[in-house]
């Protein structure tokens, strides 16, 4: 009896997978960060090792970006068209792309939507923070680094285009792109660490900035259907708005 799975079936057993497996890092990482006694004395060995950063972010890569590259590439069950893949202008002609449009007057028109897009959120932001500046709510060191958001940028991006393609092929463009943005909401939202950012003001300022990348990106796609586009846009907001630094800056910063 055959027993594969259909690319349609199979590609919301991926997602699932995606899914349960995010929560399952979240909710471990945070009961072993309750314990007391040999794991807690693990847990913080871990945290000062000087190799953490590489196993972490290495882990990060295979999660957001390796996973929906194995459903693409190696089992085909994800479709270019629904993940917003557009041929580059001088690529138009390459067998598997050609049916996406992807000529140099779309490139122009949704770089245009980007650029005005990604103006009125920065222009949002600006104003928003300011606001909290004059109330004295805001005084925290940004750090920009242009590496630090091309990495986040890609590894979110990626797994956002991922959630919302089984979506997208279900339901439409409109409510699928919002659907699997709501998922990667939902995700977010039962992990624990997220909550605890949120009593901190430098990580809770790059939390609420990163939903505000995420609505932004979404609305991009919707204008476009281009996920290479909204890479740059988170790229170029996440170095704009920088990282917060844990130390807050003098008043008259």
């Amino acid at each position: 009896m055959n027993t594969d799975l259909a690319p349609w079936e199979e590609r919301w057993v991926w997602l699932g997978g995606s899914v349960l497996l995010a929560c399952l890092v979240a909710w471990t990482g945070w009961a072993v960060r309750q314990m007391g006694g040999a794991p807690q004395r693990w847990y913080q060995a871990w945290r000062r090792w000087h190799g953490r950063p590489w196993i972490e972010q290495t882990a990060r890569f295979l999660y957001t970006i390796g996973v929906p590259a194995a459903a693409l590439l190696w089992r085909g069950v994800l479709k270019e068209s629904a993940l917003g893949l557009q041929p580059f202008p001088w690529q138009s002609d390459a067998p598997l792309i050609a049916a996406l449009p992807g000529g140099w007057d779309n490139w122009l028109r949704d770089l245009l939507w980007m650029l005005a897009l990604g103006a009125g959120m920065a222009l949002l932001v600006a104003a928003a923070g300011r606001t909290l500046k004059r109330a004295g709510a805001y005084r925290l060191t940004l750090k920009h680094d242009g590496a630090v958001a091309l990495r986040e940028a890609a590894f979110h991006e990626a797994h956002w285009a991922f959630y919302r393609e089984p979506f997208i092929l279900l339901w439409g463009t409109e409510i699928g792109a919002w659907a699997g943005a709501f998922l990667a909401l939902l995700e977010a939202a039962v992990n624990p660490a997220c909550w605890a950012r949120l009593r901190d003001p430098a990580a809770s300022r790059d939390l609420v900035l990163r939903l505000a990348l995420g609505a932004a990106s979404t609305l991009l796609f919707l204008l476009t259907q281009n996920f290479w586009l909204t890479v740059l846009l988170d790229t170029g907001l996440g170095w704009w708005w920088g990282i917060a630094h844990p130390r807050a800056s003098s008043p008259d910063a």
